[in-house]
């Protein structure tokens, strides 16, 4: 005889593990996303730190020791640098923070060949190259003996970019007709590619997370912005010189004249009372002569 009873209860027990275990699955799913949420708000809440400390100082100094500081440790990374690039195609990293035993790259000057000008106008665009490893990447043979004489593994390069940025040649070919203005104007409009924040993993390939480039590519526009108002502050600064340099010139004219117009009228004055001596000399003269 078929107990009815027995079956109800068993179905009602699997129904409750049934549930337990969805009810498992829903807690681990949230927890998840709460977990994934957290890191999100955290990575968030250290970039933001990150990009306040990069702009406290109007020092371009201060401000790029500042970014490969913090960039390294927020990436953990064996070695991080500013790369500038300069107008005769070399480049020379100008500040680096690595980590022991790994060889310093600062203050070395690179050859054009280390980013050719097709990597030029790539970065200039926004182009961000992530390697994970070295050795399985697509990459130049000259360029790896090159990054491994720095015992790198992975690299990531972030260009740093200023846009709108004044093109000065352009400024000086007022006279040039209204084609050449206009390629003109549309050549200065573009953006300008100053330099790459560089961070290199030394000990092993290291695959580099979407969040991490994410971030570092808004770090590095801070560090654009930052070193472009830096820029405009030392302008700024030295066009004070300047001013305060023609005003005291012009104030120690000012008073050169002055002390020559004052020296005239000294003289002047003294003239004055000698011809007035004389005259009244010749007046009791005649006064006194018989004739």
């Amino acid at each position: 005889m078929i107990n009815f009873a027995l079956i109800s209860s068993s179905l009602g027990l699997l129904s409750l593990v049934a549930m337990g275990g969805y009810y498992t699955q829903a807690v681990k799913r949230r927890r998840g996303i709460e977990n994934v949420l957290r890191q999100k708000n955290e990575r968030e809440r250290l970039m933001v730190q990150i990009a306040q400390q990069i702009r406290q100082s109007l020092d371009i100094d201060d401000v790029l020791a500042t970014t490969v500081e913090e960039v390294q440790r927020f990436l953990q990374a064996d070695r991080v640098l500013i790369y500038r690039f300069w107008p005769d195609g070399t480049g020379s990293a100008t500040h680096e923070v690595v980590l022991p035993p790994y060889p310093q790259v600062l203050g070395k000057t690179f050859d054009d060949e280390v980013f050719p000008h097709t990597y030029h106008q790539a970065y200039a665009q926004g182009k961000v190259r992530s390697i994970a490893n070295i050795d399985q990447a697509d990459v130049e043979p000259c360029l790896i003996d090159f990054v491994k004489q720095f015992e790198v593994q992975a690299k990531l390069v972030v260009p740093i970019i200023q846009d709108n940025r004044d093109n000065h040649s352009t400024n000086q070919n007022s006279s040039a007709d209204q084609n050449s203005s206009a390629d003109q104007n549309s050549s200065a409009s573009e953006p300008y590619l100053w330099g790459a924040l560089i961070a290199h993993q030394c000990g092993e390939p290291r695959q580099w997370q979407p969040w991490e480039i994410d971030l570092t590519q808004q770090l590095a526009t801070q560090v654009a912005i930052a070193v472009q108002q830096s820029e405009l502050y030392n302008q700024l600064q030295q066009l004070n010189t300047q001013l305060e340099a023609r005003v005291q010139e012009r104030t120690a004219a000012l008073a050169r004249a002055n002390a020559s117009l004052q020296t005239e009228i000294a003289e002047r004055k003294r003239t004055e009372v000698a011809l007035r001596h004389k005259n009244d000399t010749l007046n009791a003269l005649i006064t006194a002569s018989p004739r």
